[in-house]
């Protein structure tokens, strides 16, 4: 609609301002003398070149009908890439709505340690997954495991994780919850981690080292192609066991590693 009122108004000036094909030659003609005066002898009249001349004459390049022709053509181009400009504008801001949409529609898997406080057996956790998202996330696959190390910058880069207890064909409805365990004795239990620490073999290392918990997993976006790079999201998560405040969240580069911290 704006690229066509600019078009006409485009086109009304140039009818308005446009010369005329048809230009009119003024030429000015010499005074007239009277009837009875003679020339003198000797003498003889010539015309004046300047009073014969044309004065405010078209431009020869205007004379022809057709100039008109090509300057509505030219303004007829500038205005339909205009409009494709604009258009192509519309189509990207509305793709880019769309993904901002997808976006804000997926899943999102978060990663959290909770107490398991009606365990017969005290010290025990559940390192819980949840969906925070307001789509269903397909579980592909995932990683857990455990190592001792006197600082986070001892933790392996990348890290090894042992597979835990999932199936690629489940399906986390938004809201929606699971716990990461690698036996069933931990899926019913939780994880012990002052049993960890006491089975230890005492020449792996210092008493002083620090028992630390992470893993990955990986799901899919149920919005998106399943074959799109997009579709495609991983969750990494790193805890401390500290014995004087529990599980802290960690890694290395303190805790900003995304090799043992990341959401994508």
């Amino acid at each position: 609609m704006k690229p066509a009122f600019v078009a006409t108004v485009l086109l009304a000036l140039l009818v308005c301002l446009a010369p005329s094909c048809q230009g009119e030659q003024h030429t000015t003609q010499a005074p007239n003398k009277p009837r009875n005066e003679l020339p003198s002898s000797g003498s003889q009249t010539y015309p004046d070149s300047k009073a014969a001349s044309p004065k405010n004459e078209t431009p020869h390049w205007c004379r022809s009908p057709e100039c008109a022709l090509v300057i509505v053509g030219i303004v007829t181009a500038l205005v339909i890439g205009w409009q494709s400009w604009e258009t192509r504008k519309s189509a990207e801001a509305a793709l880019l709505n769309a993904q901002a949409i997808i976006h804000s529609e997926r899943p999102w898997l978060i990663v959290s340690v909770d107490e398991n406080r009606e365990s017969s057996v005290p010290g025990r956790f559940w390192i819980t997954v949840k969906n925070t998202g307001r789509t269903p996330a397909q579980l592909v696959s995932g990683g857990f495991s455990h190592s001792f190390h006197e600082t986070a910058e001892g933790l392996l880069n990348p890290p090894r994780y042992a597979a835990f207890l999932l199936s690629n064909s489940w399906f986390l409805p938004p809201q929606d919850s699971f716990r990461v365990c690698r036996s069933l004795i931990e899926k019913n239990e939780g994880i012990n981690p002052e049993a960890i620490i006491a089975s230890r073999p005492v020449n792996e290392g210092p008493f002083t080292d620090i028992l630390f918990f992470y893993g990955n997993i990986v799901y899919r976006d149920t919005l998106r192609n399943a074959g799109s790079e997009q579709a495609s999201h991983e969750t990494r998560w790193c805890f401390a066991y500290l014995r004087s405040i529990g599980f802290v969240r960690t890694g290395p580069n303190g805790g900003r590693s995304k090799e043992y911290n990341n959401y994508t």
